[in-house]
């Protein structure tokens, strides 16, 4: 898509956010490739679809003890009705 920052100067901000979060590419706005929100970023984009947010966190965070996964009903009915 090419760039319209000459008919309205703040477009150049909102392209660059585009490009780094999406990986949208505008031709000739100025300085679409520096690093604007996620600096030292070298990965998809982070809003792409075909990024996987999951596999992600598991390689980036390490896993904490004590947590546990609950069925939303089943959490739900312990807590509203904890005697049954």
């Amino acid at each position: 898509m090419e760039s319209f920052h000459h008919l309205w100067e703040q477009a150049a901000t909102y392209q660059r956010e585009l490009k780094e979060m999406f990986g949208i590419n505008f031709p000739g706005s100025p300085r679409v490739d520096k690093p604007f929100i996620l600096e030292g970023w070298d990965d998809l984009p982070p809003y792409r679809r075909d990024f996987e947010t999951k596999k992600y966190s598991e390689e980036t965070y390490f896993p904490r003890e004590g947590r546990t996964k609950n069925d939303p009903s089943e959490y739900m009915k312990q807590k509203l009705y904890p005697d049954e």
